[in-house]
């Protein structure tokens, strides 16, 4: 487990609140393609689950997507997205910090510069370990143009 001030990030109220909530998760994630690799990028204000997804089939050459949350919500929003974008391209998702997910925040994101510097600090460090040089964002409530996303 990791350790962090409960006072200022998120968190669950109860032991018992955050293992239903792992089950959902589990249960949901379990109707989507089987990501082909499971990342947690490490940041100052604490972990980015990162998950990717694309079958065999998967067009190498097509641009990748990368699929971001809205509020409230986490990869699993994307049940009816991801079959279609993941049989055609490689497709990544992540969980937000301090939101649903399995995310792991340790510091507290105060504000909207707090929240788009998180993003940065995220997509700098995957982005120079992903062999792909262009990627194209999908989001969902998020109002931030990431590094080396275009449009």
């Amino acid at each position: 487990m990791v350790s962090r001030d409960r006072s200022r990030v998120g968190h669950f109220r109860s032991a018992a609140g955050e293992q239903a909530y792992l089950a959902a998760y589990r249960d949901v994630m379990n109707l989507l393609p089987t990501p082909r690799s499971t990342l947690d990028l490490e940041t100052s204000f604490g972990h980015v689950r990162l998950y990717e997804f694309g079958a065999a089939s998967a067009d190498r050459a097509a641009m990748p997507v990368v699929l971001l949350p809205g509020r409230t919500s986490g990869v699993p929003m994307w049940a009816s997205n991801l079959p279609g974008l993941a049989a055609a391209r490689i497709t990544y998702a992540l969980d937000a910090l301090g939101d649903a997910g399995l995310s792991v925040q340790i510091q507290p994101i105060d504000d909207a510069t707090d929240q788009a510097d998180c993003w940065t600090r995220c997509y700098d460090r995957f982005i120079p370990a992903s062999p792909e040089s262009r990627l194209r964002g999908v989001g969902s409530g998020r109002r931030r143009r990431l590094p080396g996303c275009p449009g």
